[in-house]
């Protein structure tokens, strides 16, 4: 199970002076302050943009692997 602060997803995304506290992994799930929707055909944009981020206690990005079975084809 992945539980992320924020999570990327269709269109442009723009994150600007942001903080993240306690997105940290534990025994029951990854997690990361900024991650990807799985179910999308276009989860992750060249266009997006971060800026003046901090993270406390927080680990920065989680990016889950790759399943096929979703909306990603190999």
């Amino acid at each position: 199970m992945l539980s992320p602060g924020y999570e990327y997803y269709d269109f442009t995304h723009e994150l600007v002076n942001v903080t993240f506290r306690n997105f940290e992994d534990n025994d029951t799930r990854e997690t990361g302050s900024i991650s990807y929707l799985l179910y999308s055909n276009f989860p992750i944009s060249s266009n997006n943009s971060v800026e003046g981020l901090t993270f406390e206690n927080a680990k920065p990005v989680h990016y889950p692997e790759i399943d096929p079975r979703w909306a990603f084809e190999l």
